[in-house]
């Protein structure tokens, strides 16, 4: 009965010590180790472990002491493998090897039934690791900027569980149409792959907010909306690289999204049905070579930033200052001559930067911007400035290099606005 109750009493000591897998609470509350040496004189106590940038070759056996390990990181090392025995750590939850030189994963990895995270870019994979499907508890996969040729043929429905999935840059031709079982998937990165069509699928994955489908010169966007049209929930579009001459009306069925990007497409004009988009709080335009925006951008009742640098902008819309929430206006390396007088009604606008275009006045309107805090009008053809400029009271910086102002102008200037950070 002695013996009996000392077994007993050193498997509770063992359990003691080693069975602790913590809640996401409690484990933010515990200490990140970022020294082999200093973790392995309490290794017990160890749950967070960062050795990232130290030049490892290999991971020290050692690592094995810590038992309790939930959080590893090994980012930006010189691994070329990754040894069997990292499967013995039974609690560990999240795993980041990527900037490594790696190009597979030993099978013993699918033992790590507790993983939840696991980072692997811009490594050298060439073939997807199947140990990875078979993770139950996974919910976080990157895998981007490797030499990915093509996703799983299957993956367990089982172990489908994932709520981020990063894809992009690799080599991909398509997407397997299994990934319409990926139900409580939140966030797709696509991009920058070979992609010639989305599948159907696609649009089974109505919990997601963030798609990105950018880069992708394969790909029609005019035939991609009515998939990606389904998805009534996503707040995050990215559709760089891309073109939309053709985008279909329903693109407007999206009326949750508040971030729309749409860099370095192929259009001369804002495609209607983008305006359509009533909640949208960021719109990135730049590189479109954009010849006029929309009169119709009014519509969009809360859009806050709007940048559109390096397009071909000759005008604003007239009515630009009723987009009552406007707070950044990037307008860079236009043709734009002058502003619209409305311009002066947009009350909640911060920043406005108009560097390299052809501007040779602005309106007296400008002076009712109270809340802008930063003006760039380098590399126009200013001769002169508005007298209401003087009224900007928020103006932190205005920036004015590279016009033939005159000098005495730009001294007065910073005589009445000494609050003001003039650069010319």
């Amino acid at each position: 009965m002695c013996k009996f109750l000392i077994f007993w009493c050193f498997l509770l000591l063992n359990w003691s010590i080693y069975a602790q897998p913590l809640s996401d609470q409690d484990l933010q509350a515990e200490a990140t180790y970022r020294s082999l040496d200093a973790a392995l004189a309490s290794p017990e106590s160890v749950y967070k472990l960062d050795l990232r940038g130290q030049y490892l070759q290999k991971i020290p056996d050692k690592i094995l002491k810590f038992k309790n390990l939930h959080i590893l990181l090994l980012s930006n090392n010189a691994l070329t493998t990754i040894p069997n025995y990292l499967a013995q750590l039974p609690y560990l939850r999240v795993l980041h090897l990527d900037k490594n030189e790696l190009t597979a994963l030993p099978h013993e990895l699918s033992k790590l039934v507790q993983l939840q995270e696991l980072n692997l870019r811009y490594n050298q994979l060439s073939e997807f690791p199947h140990i990875i499907t078979q993770l139950p508890a996974l919910r976080v996969l990157d895998v981007r900027d490797n030499q990915l040729k093509r996703l799983p043929f299957r993956w367990n429905k089982q172990n489908a569980a994932l709520v981020e999935l990063y894809v992009a840059y690799n080599e991909l031709r398509d997407i397997p149409t299994y990934i319409g079982q990926f139900v409580q998937l939140k966030k797709l990165d696509i991009a920058g792959n070979f992609l010639a069509y989305l599948p159907r699928e696609l649009a089974n994955l109505q919990s997601i907010t963030y798609l990105n489908i950018s880069h992708n010169k394969k790909l029609s966007l005019e035939q991609s909306i009515p998939i990606i049209a389904r998805l009534l929930g996503l707040e995050t579009l990215l559709c760089n690289g891309m073109n939309l001459e053709n985008l279909p009306k329903v693109f407007a069925n999206l009326q949750k999204l508040k971030k729309l990007e749409l860099k370095d497409c192929q259009a001369v004009r804002l495609p209607d049905p983008v305006a359509e988009l009533q909640n949208l709080e960021e719109l990135e335009l730049s590189g479109t070579k954009l010849m006029y925006l929309s009169d119709s951008l009014p519509k969009m009742k809360k859009l806050q930033r709007l940048y559109a640098n390096n397009c071909d902008l000759e005008l604003l819309p007239y009515n630009i200052g009723r987009v009552p929430q406007l707070r950044e206006l990037y307008l860079k390396n236009n043709r734009l001559e002058e502003l619209p007088k409305s311009i002066g009604n947009l009350q909640e606008l911060q920043g406005l930067y108009l560097e390299r275009n052809k501007l040779v006045k602005l309106p007296e309107s400008i002076g009712n911007l109270q809340n802008l805090y930063n003006l760039e009008l380098q590399n126009n053809k200013l001769k002169t400035l508005p007298a209401s400029i003087t009224k900007l009271s928020s103006l932190s910086g205005l920036y004015v290099s590279q016009n033939p102002l005159d000098k005495k102008l730009l001294e007065r200037l910073t005589d009445e606005m000494p609050t003001t950070y003039i650069s010319y």
